[in-house]
């Protein structure tokens, strides 16, 4: 691949005559969904203390939540990367997380309206 083929797939912008970046356009897609997620990801979880504390638990429940939290992250990314290596496919793995994350946010809302 030479320097020409390179240039239709990335924008450039030029700061200051010095530094370049490069913008992939092909993941340009993939950036807009991690940032819709991640952004979806962190307004759920401002209201769910609320939600938890209006069920009932107290703060120091929520901080066991938010302490097993970082472990089941952890492990689910290891788990998922192993799994997606193993069968050659990540969308099966990022659809059945879309779904479990339905289902929890669902059940939130079951949940709070009794």
């Amino acid at each position: 691949m030479n320097g020409e083929e390179g240039k239709d797939q990335s924008w450039t912008i030029t700061i200051y005559n010095k530094y370049e970046i490069h913008i992939n356009k092909t993941f340009i897609p993939v950036k807009m969904s991690l940032f819709f997620w991640f952004a979806g990801a962190m307004t759920t979880s401002t209201f769910l203390p609320v939600i938890l504390k209006h069920q009932g638990l107290t703060v120091a429940h929520l901080s066991v939540f938010i302490a097993f939290a970082v472990f089941i992250q952890f492990l689910s990314s290891l788990v998922s990367g192993v799994i997606a290596d193993k069968i050659g496919r990540a969308k099966p793995i990022l659809f059945t997380y879309y779904t479990a994350i339905l289902v929890i946010i669902f059940s939130f809302y079951v949940a709070t309206e009794k």
